[in-house]
Formats: structure tokens, sequence, C-alpha cells
């Protein structure tokens, strides 16, 4: 949209020294010729009464013509300095709204590199956690073939000893 505007401003621009010029050109000329004797001549120096009404309306129109350009000129000036204005705003606008955007992503980027570490910080926990699980589920197991082998170790002396004794032997559950 920026380029289009600029395209219009520069087209605008053009077509404003062109009127500039013309009207240079016709201001140089009125003022070459700006004696009211000249222009009463070129109404008297007429044919008829025709051509006479003919060349004052001529002469008429010339000058409201010179008016409308100068009107043109300011009108044409106006709307270059509204378009250049209206650009120059939302350029601004463009620029905070980057600006807006770049700070966005730079704190998400650091909001991620921080979830990241987090992540890593627990990955690491739990691989202490299941190390440490892992080695009290060991402990556990050579503790319950301890408590069994003892268990064992009794129930034979038992045993035994009720042999010796001639009474009775205890079962396994007890």
């Amino acid at each position: 949209q920026i380029e289009e505007n600029s395209s219009i401003i520069e087209s605008m621009e053009n077509d404003l020294k062109v009127i500039k010029n013309e009207y240079a050109r016709m201001i140089y000329y009125a003022y070459k010729n700006r004696n009211s004797y000249n222009r009463l001549m070129f109404i008297f120096s007429s044919k008829d009464f025709n051509q006479a009404q003919k060349r004052l309306k001529y002469l008429q129109q010339y000058s409201k013509f010179r008016q409308k350009q100068a009107g043109l000129i300011v009108r044409t000036k106006e709307i270059l300095d509204q378009k250049t204005t209206e650009m120059e705003a939302k350029r601004v606008v463009k620029k905070q709204l980057l600006q807006v955007k770049k700070d966005e992503r730079m704190t998400l980027a650091s909001e991620r590199s921080e979830q990241n570490k987090i992540y890593d910080e627990l990955k690491n926990k739990e691989k202490q956690l299941k190390a440490g699980l892992k080695a009290k589920q060991k402990e556990a197991k050579r503790l319950q073939k301890a408590i069994k082998d003892i268990i064992a170790a009794e129930i034979r002396k038992a045993r035994e000893a009720a042999r010796k004794v001639k009474g009775f032997a205890m079962t396994p559950e007890e």
C-alpha cells in the first residue's frame, strides 16, 4: 500500500510540475502582454462585432483558465501533502507493530529457552529418581530374599530341634 501511495504521489508530483510549467508560461505571456492597451487592440482589431465578441470571451476564458490552473496547483499540492502525511502515519504505525512483534518474539524465545531449561532439569531429576527407585527396589528384593532365607533357616532349625525333642514340627506358615 505504501508503494502504491508512493507511485501515486510520484505521478501527482509529475503532474504538478507540468501544471506549474504551463502556469509559469501563461503568467510569463500575460506579463509580457499585460498592457490593457494590447488587450483592447486585440479586441478592436477584429473584422466585425462577432469576432470582437469572440475575442473578448476568449480573453475572459483565458483569465478563468489561469485562475483554474492556480487552484489546481494548490489542490494538487494539498492532496500531495495529505497523502504524504497519511503514508508517514501508516509507516509509523507499521514500525510500532513491527517492534511489538519483535518484542513478542524475543519474549517467546526467552520463555521457550526457560521452559527447555526447566524440562532438562526435570528430565535429569526423573533419571535420578528412577535410579533411586531402582536401587530401593533392588534393596527391597535383597531384603525380602534375606528375610526368606532367615525364615527358611529358622524353620530348619525348629524342625531339627523338634526331631531331637520328639515334639511337634512347625509348618512353614508358623
